[in-house]
């Protein structure tokens, strides 16, 4: 069921029987440059009050010097993303010391495609990704039974993440805790990529 991917650019595959006549071939790759407008599209579509997702993109584009293209995920149904999830190259804290790892942020999936397997695909070909380069685990916050039927683990509610300084330019940005559409705040969880 789904979309199948690889660590690199994807391959190209049908999805599920579920899809429309005549949507054509499904890939799951990584982005290019030029995907970047749609990207920022797509963000507009999935989130209803997308601020904080526009700005966190806006900026990591613009001044994140790890964020390379391929590093944001994509779906890509009749040659438009339709489902993303991007990963920001972070060194990691943990109790063995400093690791590579990465943020995984803006994972989402345009309306009008959800209920395929989409959502899943991106975050798995993430997870697939970040094995390839080496990085060792993932930080991120969301929706806790979408990433607990992926593997990932809750993180205590007294978890602190260091993250280098120096991947901010040398400030650290404040986040708002996030809410998920019952008002209740969202679970850190993380995930060490499949070997």
């Amino acid at each position: 069921m789904g979309v199948e991917s690889g660590a690199g650019e994807g391959r190209t595959t049908r999805t599920d029987r579920r899809r429309p006549k005549g949507t054509g071939d499904v890939a799951v790759r990584g982005a290019r440059a030029e995907d970047y407008p749609a990207v920022r599209e797509l963000i507009l579509s999935v989130w209803e009050d997308p601020d904080d997702e526009l700005g966190i993109w806006d900026y990591t584009t613009a001044n994140d010097p790890d964020l390379r293209p391929e590093h944001t995920r994509l779906v890509v149904a009749a040659g438009r993303p339709v489902a993303t999830a991007t990963l920001l190259p972070r060194r990691v804290r943990t109790p063995r010391g400093w690791v590579p790892g990465a943020e995984l942020t803006l994972v989402g999936c345009h309306p009008e495609h959800r209920g395929r397997g989409y959502g899943r695909a991106v975050v798995r070909d993430a997870f697939r990704f970040m094995a390839s380069r080496g990085m060792a685990v993932a930080v991120f916050h969301g929706e806790p039974d979408f990433y607990l039927r992926l593997g990932c683990a809750p993180v205590f509610a007294g978890f602190r993440a260091e993250l280098e300084a120096a991947a901010f330019g040398g400030g650290m940005a404040s986040r708002r805790p996030r809410m998920n559409s019952t008002g209740q705040r969202t679970r850190a969880m993380a995930s060490s990529p499949p070997r």
